[in-house]
């Protein structure tokens, strides 16, 4: 006569809030979600950013100066050079919205933001290089304080559900 299958009996042990021991037929799951506001408004800045980006570097192109010809974008003049720059920042934010770090998309939407105020602030400076207009200087101003505003002030939304059985 051949054995049957051996089974093995696992035991789960719960403790319940009141400091009982449940049964061990008890069995639990526990399932857990989280929502971050911020983590969505970085990746859509991201996104935004690193789509204007590459648009600004397909439409300039890389085989000349990457400073050369001005393609305008989204209604903001762009070189292939600042298409480069804004297509790396708007990638590292969507890592930060991936990753679902506040801190860094705080940092990261401070950065855009200094970058904006030190293009409305000396606009000549940037006109060779960037081609970046006082107008996309407010842009990166915006996009970086809301992204840095809303990962400081909302908070995350998480839930965890135990379920006894």
């Amino acid at each position: 006569m051949e054995p049957g299958p051996v089974y093995r009996r696992s035991e789960t042990r719960v403790d319940d809030p009141y400091g009982t021991t449940l049964n061990e037929r008890h069995v639990s799951t526990a399932r857990a979600s989280r929502f971050s506001p911020a983590a969505i408004v970085s990746g859509v800045a991201g996104i935004v950013l690193l789509i204007m980006g590459l648009i600004a570097v397909a439409r300039g192109g890389l085989s000349g100066s990457i400073t050369d010809p001005v393609v305008t974008v989204v209604g903001f003049d762009h070189t292939p050079l600042l298409g480069l720059i804004e297509a790396g920042v708007g990638l590292i934010l969507l890592l930060c919205a991936l990753w679902g770090t506040r801190a860094s998309a705080v940092f990261m939407g401070a950065l855009i933001a200094v970058a904006g105020i030190v293009i409305v602030a000396t606009p000549d400076s940037f006109a060779d290089t960037l081609a970046a207009q006082g107008s996309y200087g407010w842009f990166l101003i915006i996009v970086g304080v809301v992204v840095a505003v809303v990962a400081l002030a909302v908070p995350d939304r998480s839930s965890r559900v135990v379920t006894y059985r």
